[in-house]
Formats: C-alpha cells, structure tokens, sequence
C-alpha cells in the first residue's frame, strides 16, 4: 500500500472530447525487466505538507478513437526514453540495444517522422542501450544517456541531422539517471549516481557542462544521496532536482532542491520520509514544476519558495509497486500526462493519467489496464501532439490538435 510523504524539512538557503492517436512499433530487444529512468520529475503541491489526495475527482472523460493503429510487437522492451524535436515534425526513441537471450542487436536509438510514422534515421551509440535523450531547444543536437554495464555511463551529444556523434562526456563515476538542455541551449545538466553499495547510493552527482567547449562547468556532489531527476525552470535561472536516499529497507528520504543556474549554488531543498523523486518536469511559462515519486505519489511545487501547491496519489486502486515512470505538463500549463505502472516477470501493468491542473481532477485515463507499464510520456512543444512509449513496443501519438469539445 502507498504511503503519502510525512515530516517534510525545507529551507532556504539563498464534456467529450475526441483524441486521435497512432502506434508505433518499437524494434527492441526482449528484456525481463528493463531499466526505467526518466527525465521528467514530478512536483508536490498544498501549501506545505500532507496527506496526498488519495481518492481524486474524476472529471470529463475522453473518448479515445484509434487512428492508423499498428500492431503491438509482443515480448520486446518499448521505449525507456522519448523526446519531441523543437519543431515537432520528429520523434526520438531510446532504449536498449541487446536481446537479453541471444545478445542479438537490435536498434536502441531511432528518430521517427511524426507526421507518417515512419523511421527516418537508426543512429548508432557506442554502447549497449540509452536511457534517457533530450533534443537541444535550437534543435541543433541529440544529447543520450549512453548506458555501460561495465563501467561508468556517458552522454553522447549527436548532430540532430546527419545522427553523427559530435562528442563524448565521460565524467561521471556511475549511473546518469536524467539530463536537460537550458532554454538557450548552452548548458546542459547531468545527474546521477555514483554505484550501489551496501549502503545504498554513496553519492549523487550534478554536473554542469559547457555545451559549446564540452566542459564541465560546475559541479556538486551529495553524499549519501541519488539524484535522479531534473530539468530547467522556463527561463533559465533555476535548476530544479529530484531523488533521495535509500539507507536499508526501512529509512528512505525524498528530496528535491532549486539551484542557480549561473552559480549552481543551492537555493532551497525541501526533504520528506517517503520515496524517492524520479521524475520532474517544468511549466513552461512559469516558475512551478511538478514531480513524480516511486510510491506513486505526484506533487506540484512553486520553484520561487519551494512550496507544494498540490499533492495526489495516482495509485487510487492501490495496487502493489505502482510507481510515476514519468510525466510532462501540456504546452499551456493546463494538463499534466502521467505515465504509471509497474513490471514483474513475465508482464505488468501500466496506464497514462490525465489531469485538470486548475480544477485539480482527473481528465482521463488512456491506456487503462495496459499489459505493460506506460515508460516515458511527452508533450510536443507546439502543443499539438501527446506521445507515451509502452513496454510492450509501441509507441503511441493522440493528436490533441483534433480536440473537439461539447458540453
């Protein structure tokens, strides 16, 4: 059963509507269980701390209406990561890059034309699998959590048109668990961990980088702490993480902080008995973000004074690991995608959340009761477009351009 987040510390320190949607098939390799990182967080909200909502409103529903709909390709890992292009003619899909049984390679890194849902470039990495990727907002590059078994991961930044790899940062000593460009598209931030010990993670790492130079810029290390979300404020000022602590089985902190992106200085953290934060994402006209937990819990916080404005539990049905794998918030700030859901062997279950930021309801639910959990979500940045990837290898595209809405 979820628990809602209890004795959180902060301070400072500085109708119906019609959707049209389309699948897409993901050529990935069979995985058991694969490694779900994301780079949207997810934000707390009420005006301090408390109870999640445990029950929403449920408002309208949509009906959802199939349009070009592709099979399902059974048995393969779906997309782990998903981005839109600036210009939201391109969809980029990331996952891993092995069949886990006969080490057969497949394609991890794939860019698709939106419009006729057709692959238009298969781009190659030096590794086995990415886990996250972000496009650059002057559309210029492709930045991709390359993914090492046997070693530290890396990010390779990729020239968007032709696919070639630019350059390779290698700096970080374990897990990168999320990325993100800054809006004018001159500084990209990493985030990870360092390895598992007994202890839990020994060590979160953020690190700034020069995207022109290729250098790390500033960086900041927390002890005894992962982190594993992040993303940049509307306009660029702040920078706002996510993750926590897992010390044994049975003390566990969430934690997010709000940093200056010129100084990468620590402005405010706000610190909870719960899970940790995985997944993050901005408004893109305002200073709020919201969050995304492991025990399924979604909060919406106002970055300037780090308060919650609003905090629900997705897992009304309260179904055994239901975790947020990921969200976004729509163009206009008034819809808010949550991909949820777990995995076991064999299966699991997934469903994509939407809801009325305003009013504080539900929308909709799409996907509901999917065989496999809904992995990455993300609006398209001319707001026309929602795309979530499945873990049963498809991706799928509602077209939010073709709303009609009656009373």
């Amino acid at each position: 059963m979820v628990t809602a987040p209890n004795k959180i510390l902060c301070r400072a320190i500085g109708s119906s509507q019609d959707w049209r949607t389309s699948t897409f098939p993901f050529p990935l390799g069979r995985m058991n269980r694969p490694r779900v990182l994301s780079l949207c967080a997810v934000v707390l909200s009420l005006s301090g701390c408390g109870e999640p909502d445990q029950h929403p409103a449920v408002g309208q529903n949509f009906s959802v209406k199939e349009k070009a709909a592709l099979p399902t390709v059974p048995d393969r890992a779906g997309a782990t990561s998903l981005a839109f292009s600036p210009n939201s003619k391109e969809l980029a899909t990331g996952g891993p890059l092995y069949d886990t049984r006969d080490f057969q390679h497949v394609r991890p890194l794939l860019l698709w034309d939106v419009r006729n849902r057709k692959i238009v470039k298969e781009l190659q990495l030096s590794t086995q699998a990415c886990s996250n990727l972000a496009f650059s907002p002057d559309g210029k590059m492709l930045a991709v959590v390359a993914r090492n078994p046997n070693g530290p991961d890396h990010v390779e930044l990729l020239d968007s048109r032709s696919g070639n790899i630019l350059s390779t940062l290698r700096k970080h000593t374990g897990s990168i668990h999320a990325l993100a460009f800054a809006p004018d598209s001159k500084t990209l931030i990493t985030c990870g961990s360092t390895l598992l010990t007994a202890r839990g993670w020994n060590r979160g790492e953020l690190k700034l980088w020069d995207v022109e130079t290729r250098r790390v810029r500033l960086q900041r290390d927390r002890p005894d702490e992962t982190l594993a979300a992040a993303a940049f404020t509307h306009n660029g000022t702040m920078l706002v993480t996510g993750g926590g602590s897992i010390m044994d089985d049975r003390v566990k902190t969430g934690r997010v902080t709000v940093w200056d992106t010129v100084t990468c200085e620590e402005l405010r953290t706000c610190m909870w008995n719960g899970e940790i934060v995985e997944s993050i994402a901005c408004f893109r006209s305002e200073n709020r973000f919201v969050t995304g937990s492991m025990d399924g819990i979604v909060t919406i916080w106002d970055a300037s004074n780090l308060k919650q404005e609003f905090s629900y539990n997705t897992n009304a049905n309260n179904r055994n690991n239901v975790r947020v794998m990921s969200l976004d918030v729509s163009r206009d700030g008034k819809t808010l995608a949550v991909a949820v859901g777990y995995w076991i062997r064999g299966g699991g279950w997934g469903e994509l959340q939407l809801w009325d930021v305003r009013n504080r309801i539900t929308k909709s639910v799409l996907l509901p009761n999917h065989p496999r959990p809904v992995t990455c979500v993300a609006f398209s940045p001319d707001g026309e477009l929602l795309a979530a990837g499945c873990g049963d290898g498809t991706v799928k595209i509602w077209e939010i351009s073709a709303l009609s809405h009656t009373e």
